[in-house]
């Protein structure tokens, strides 16, 4: 099968009624492929045991879905735009370990989804002075103090225009992770600044441009895809009821590291990022140092290198299986690892991974540091 096939295949799979994300990869896992699901009897589809529901919506649908995702691929080859399949090697590699992340992205310009630090930077389209000031302040930093650095946020108005406008000016690479086709930008005020986005970094979705329209519940979703592709999140101001509290709380539930920036009790832009620091759901962060020493990317700055050749050799107490040995090894060839780098690394099944992590943590071999890094002891 080509690629444009596979694409097609994809698109048309997703397009079916009450096949979402988790139900498209335990379908093609049972079929082998996306086509397969699709050429699938009734029998097949008994055999295996599925949904009485989601057979019936494959079966009567598929024809109509078919002609919507040619008019969909047409569209992307018209536009140059990339169409990434999560099977894909340039898929982000942080998305791809989370629950339900999208079966195919679509993205515009020159970026890397998988760049060494990736930080996103969210908060209130009505930010004030202060929260803007703020994001300049640590975006401009942030650039002076590591290299190989990706800003992440929504495109929205307000404390995300000002995260991207920081990146494009300090020549940072951002990417805009839109609720939205690639047929618009939206806000349309954000269109100049689109634009220069994608000379360093792009646009991403896993909307259609075909057929989706602007619609509230895409926004909140959306910000799953900003948690998952991020290291940690920063929320510079955001009221109780804000998006940038939901994409915190899934970066939560994604094991990230969450910042706030700290405001006066009596503001109501930053009641949200308050109660996330008393909560303990977020770090207080007061400047850039808090974020690099959290996430120990201090260790990674241009001024503070640290030679791997001072690497102590790890004092191994017990004989180690593949899998740790695996583990151990990149761990002294690179120093320290956070998992998601280890995971990419190693090609270990994330909740195996996470499992050998703790027991050798628990023999002693290794450490987890702040910002979920590893490093042996």
């Amino acid at each position: 099968m080509d690629r444009q096939q596979e694409i097609l295949y994809t698109l048309t799979l997703s397009l079916i009624p009450q096949v979402g994300n988790v139900t498209f990869e335990q379908l093609v896992n049972l079929f082998k492929s996306p086509k397969n699901v699709l050429d699938a009897t009734k029998g097949d589809f008994k055999a295996h045991k599925c949904n009485t529901l989601i057979i019936n919506n494959i079966l009567n649908n598929k024809d109509q879905a078919l002609a919507t995702a040619e008019k969909e691929l047409n569209f992307i080859e018209k536009n140059n735009i990339q169409a990434i399949l999560k099977t894909d090697s340039d898929y982000p590699y942080r998305l791809q370990q989370c629950h339900g992340a999208p079966n195919i992205l679509f993205g515009l310009g020159n970026f890397n989804s998988n760049q060494k630090h990736s930080i996103a930077i969210v908060g209130t389209r009505r930010c004030t002075d202060y929260g803007k000031k703020m994001v300049e302040k640590i975006v401009g930093e942030l650039s002076e103090s590591i290299s190989n650095l990706q800003i992440i946020s929504g495109l929205a108005s307000g404390i995300d225009t000002y995260a991207h406008q920081a990146a494009v000016n300090n020549n940072v690479e951002t990417i805009g992770i839109l609720g939205n086709g690639l047929n618009r930008i939206y806000p349309a005020a954000n269109k100049r600044l689109a634009q220069q986005m994608l000379e360093n970094g792009g646009l991403l979705t896993e909307y259609f441009s075909t057929i989706a329209d602007i619609d509230a519940t895409n926004f909140a979703m959306r910000n799953r895809i900003i948690a998952g592709m991020s290291d940690c999140i920063v929320v510079a101001e955001a009221p109780q009821r804000s998006g940038a509290l939901i994409t915190a709380k899934y970066g939560q539930a994604y094991d990230r590291t969450i910042f706030a920036l700290p405001g006066k009790t009596t503001d109501l832009t930053s009641e949200g990022c308050n109660y996330i620091i008393r909560e303990n759901i977020a770090c207080l962060v007061t400047n850039t140092t808090d974020i690099l020493k959290e996430m120990n990317w201090d260790l990674f700055s241009s001024k503070t290198q640290i030679s791997t050749k001072t690497q102590k050799p790890a004092k191994i107490t017990r004989n180690l299986d593949s899998i740790e040995q695996q583990i151990v090894t990149q761990l002294q060839n690179k120093g320290q690892l956070n998992i998601d780098e280890l995971c990419l690394e190693t090609n270990i099944n994330i909740s195996v991974l996470t499992k050998t992590l703790l027991s050798l943590e628990f023999d002693d071999i290794l450490e987890c540091l702040p910002g979920k890094r590893y490093q042996l002891k």
